[in-house]
């Protein structure tokens, strides 16, 4: 898990009023059920730098795989993958500070090189001037460094999941496929996306000196959770990086989650772990959670149930200055599904793509392309045909149908009452046959 953190501006608590605003549950909703215990793989890219002024190519050759990662502000790199570049005449030009699970880490900060990038398909891009950071003692594992949003910004980003399946044979794996992209591609019929805000991290205090690393803005995204009659929520950080999503202390004590009431959920916990990022490794407890949900901009709600969460702070909950940061959306429920499927049924997890759509700050979006054959798909309007849920099918909901027939992919308020993802004949049967229907009081 990467911990590339700074501190939050103060406006993120704002929109996370927004997104608490709108917490009350559509009647539609798409289950997929517990998330896996951790994510099966982790979207990475293939990095190069380059010198700009002699055009001489500094590498890394071997260690080249970086761990894409949209918690991550900056370009980092690690390991032998500084060695390899220190080898071509890397140079660093600076110290900057960083915080992370560990506390504060110092990196080293590199001279302008331009940095290029490539997924699965090798087409290059290329972030002109960059300044990356980098630590020759880093250990990140199987990965050379990490590649966070400022490599995103300005394009969709396109997770392909059923890549991890290879060419389909019973012992054929692969890695998460990834592919940039200017539009978004086309989807089938149960598409649904969560508006994000693309909020931009102010560095650590620490850091003084006239040079900063190239910097993106981190993505958050409306989550809500749930356990029984208690519920809690905000915006989370959307974090290809965490194989472990995880909530703040202070949501697991409004789920009422501290039953001896000693203020931390230590003895309530069902199990421990270590997390690690770039700055070290602490001990954390999981909880059991009932339910989280994505509100979606189609009226679905995408629901996880019976999960099993990580409580632990990104900043010091004492600190009346710090952010609010609820929880952090990981890569371990965007692959729901995904372990059973490489290892067993060979068929498909929750989700088939999963695209970052980072094209605008002001209309940012996070687009999963929903598996139909995994989902359980739910709707729980007591009354069929009833597109605006008034309490009667008549001649609005008739209307609704009729302007929003054809479409797909589609929800109950379009008219899709048989849940198939589309408005089209069988819709208007039903309508037909509940016309004049009136809810039960």
């Amino acid at each position: 898990m990467n911990a590339h953190r700074s501190s939050l501006p103060v406006r993120l608590a704002l929109i996370g009023l927004i997104a608490l605003a709108a917490a009350s549950a559509p009647a539609s909703s798409v289950n997929v059920g517990p998330a896996d215990p951790m994510t099966i793989d982790q979207p990475r890219v293939a990095v190069r730098l380059t010198d700009p002024a002699t055009g001489a190519e500094l590498g890394p050759e071997y260690a080249n795989s970086f761990l894409l990662d949209t918690g991550a502000q900056g370009i980092i790199a690690a390991g032998y993958a500084v060695l390899e570049m220190t080898d071509y005449g890397y140079r660093t030009e600076g110290r900057f500070y960083e915080l992370g699970v560990g506390g504060m880490i110092a990196f080293d900060l590199s001279a302008e090189y331009n940095f290029e990038f490539a997924g699965t398909d090798g087409t290059p891009y290329m972030i002109s001037r960059a300044r990356i950071l980098s630590d020759p003692e880093l250990n990140l594992g199987g990965f050379g460094g990490i590649v966070g949003t400022p490599a995103m910004v300005g394009r969709v980003t396109t997770l392909d999941l059923p890549n991890l399946l290879g060419a389909g044979g019973v012992f054929d794996f692969d890695y998460i496929g990834v592919d940039f992209a200017d539009a978004l591609p086309a989807g089938g019929l149960h598409r649904y996306s969560a508006p994000v805000a693309l909020v931009p991290f102010d560095p650590p205090s620490e850091n003084n000196g006239p040079l900063m690393p190239t910097y993106g803005p981190i993505p958050v995204v409306a989550t809500r959770v749930a356990c029984g009659p208690n519920a809690s929520g905000g915006m989370f950080i959307l974090d290809t990086g965490a194989q472990l999503s995880m909530i703040s202390t202070a949501v697991a004590l409004e789920l009422g989650l501290d039953t001896d009431g000693d203020g931390d959920v230590w003895n309530e916990a069902i199990a421990f772990t270590e997390i690690s990022g770039v700055s070290g490794t602490v001990m954390v407890p999981i909880v059991a959670i009932e339910k989280l949900v994505l509100p979606t901009e189609q009226g679905v709600d995408i629901v996880w149930t019976d999960l099993e969460l990580v409580v632990h702070d990104l900043v010091d909950p004492e600190d009346p200055g710090a952010p609010n940061i609820p929880g952090i959306f990981g890569s371990d429920l965007l692959t729901t599904g995904w372990i059973r499927a490489v290892f067993e049924t060979r068929d498909g997890g929750a989700f088939n793509r999963i695209h970052l759509d980072f094209r605008s700050d002001d209309q940012a979006r996070l687009v999963l392309d929903v598996n139909s054959d995994y989902a359980f798909f739910t709707h729980t309007a007591s009354l069929p045909g009833d597109a605006n849920e008034d309490g009667s099918v008549d001649l609005d909901d008739f209307v609704t149908l009729k302007q929003r027939f054809g479409t797909a992919p589609a929800a109950w308020f379009d008219g899709d009452f048989n849940a198939d993802g589309a408005v089209d004949l069988d819709d208007f049967a039903i309508l037909k046959q509940n016309f004049g229907a009136t809810a039960a009081p």
